[in-house]
């Protein structure tokens, strides 16, 4: 392997070890388990990292670390110090206490417990009870949502049929067009209703705020056609911007993923599908592993970069095709040709069928292209022809330049 081509590869793994010698250490250990009935009864105490796979999750006890579970019956009753993140297909009841964050998606769920951190819920029918307690901010969101509980935060409800009932010592966001707040509630701050009908509050409502009437633009609420060109010009702009920071600074690396693309683009396609599929699969092993989760993170901000720059190759090189230029070219020359080419991307993204379509191709060619030149070989330099990034003869000694295709 080239020298040059190992410092990437060298940086990553130095990096990588400098992250687990900061990391804190820790002495949990992870259990992954698939049953079919999986119990921790009151007065046992599980102290490792959980994934669970069971047909049922019966839990009293306590745990003392992450729990993962996914199952068509969960029943959780005991005392949970870390995060719960849990995947229920049919009922999930939760009368326990959940002193980290709670993220969960069932069919039907049943809140009677106490959280003392944030709580996320996504279900076709939730109900929290007036004894479930929520310390901070709660969001749950169903085609039928009742909270009839205490929340020391604000609440937001969001869905189908929605009531409120209990007690919010914040605002109240209740994002829906049939909502209804029940005699009894006490809000502590403001209302805000995304309805179109007025909602009526009854007397017995106390309420410290106001009734607010708002419309939300990521709501249901219909963009104007200007909204819609104003944001694809904020997009373009950004784009060009971009793209522009990566010719000046890296204008060899551009110009090789160009030349990448051209010259095989089914290599390209292929290393940007890989790099698509792997994402999840990072994902699952950061959160899964704490040893690797400082690699796992620093992987996928490394793919993500590769993907928000794939616009700006994938421009360079269907603007020189459409412009017919080849070789070296100078700045302003390249500049011209990625404005041609994401001017042509963003038209055909406009399309509602085919935008979709162009955008994944996109994503896939180019950060295909600029993973393929990250990791290849760096070739050496031709005798009697410009490289990539050396002068431009016709934009002066002090400009850099791209090249588009030898």
């Amino acid at each position: 392997m080239h020298p040059s081509a190992r410092r990437p590869l060298v940086f990553a793994i130095c990096t990588w070890l400098f992250c687990l010698a900061c990391a804190p250490e820790t002495h949990a250990e992870i259990f992954l388990a698939h049953t079919n009935e999986w119990t921790i009864s009151q007065g046992e105490v599980s102290t490792n990292e959980n994934w669970m796979v069971a047909q049922s999750v019966d839990i009293a006890g306590l745990c003392t670390d992450d729990l993962y579970a996914l199952a068509l019956q969960i029943s959780l009753s005991g005392r949970f110090e870390e995060d719960l993140w849990l995947l229920c297909r049919d009922t999930l009841s939760f009368s326990g206490r959940a002193e980290n964050q709670m993220r969960f998606a069932a069919t039907t769920a049943e809140l009677s417990g106490h959280h003392n951190r944030s709580c996320i819920g996504l279900g076709y029918s939730i109900t929290a009870t007036p004894e479930s307690r929520f310390d901070t901010d709660v969001i749950l969101i169903a085609d039928t949502v009742l909270f009839s509980g205490q929340a020391l935060g604000d609440v937001v409800l969001a869905g189908g049929n929605i009531t409120a009932q209990g007690r919010v010592e914040g605002d109240l966001y209740l994002l829906t067009d049939d909502a209804s707040v029940l005699p009894g509630t006490r809000i502590g701050g403001n209302i805000y209703y995304t309805g179109k009908r007025d909602l009526a509050l009854s007397r017995q409502v106390e309420l410290g705020g106001e009734v607010k009437q708002v419309s939300l633009p990521w709501f249901g609420a219909p963009r104007t056609p200007f909204a819609h060109v104003r944001a694809a010009l904020h997009w373009f702009l950004a784009a060009i911007l971009s793209g522009l920071l990566l010719m000046t600074l890296f204008p060899a690396f551009t110009g090789r993923s160009v030349r990448t693309l051209r010259r095989t683009p089914a290599r390209a396609l292929l290393a940007g599908s890989l790099a698509i599929l792997s994402v999840p699969l990072l994902l699952l092993l950061g959160l899964g592993s704490a040893a690797l989760r400082p690699l796992c993170f620093l992987l996928l901000a490394y793919l993500g970069i590769l993907f928000y720059l794939s616009r700006a190759v994938v421009a360079l090189a269907v603007g020189g095709l459409l412009l017919r230029r080849r070789g070296v070219q100078g700045f302003r020359r390249a500049a011209e040709t990625m404005g041609i080419g994401l001017l042509l991307l963003y038209l055909l993204s406009a399309a509602p069928i085919v935008g979709n379509v162009v955008l994944l191709l996109t994503l896939c060619f180019g950060g295909g292209a600029l993973l393929s030149s990250a990791l290849a070989r760096t070739s050496s330099v031709r005798p009697g022809k410009p490289e990539t990034g050396a002068p431009s003869q016709e934009g002066g000694a002090g400009q850099q330049a791209t090249t588009l295709e030898d």
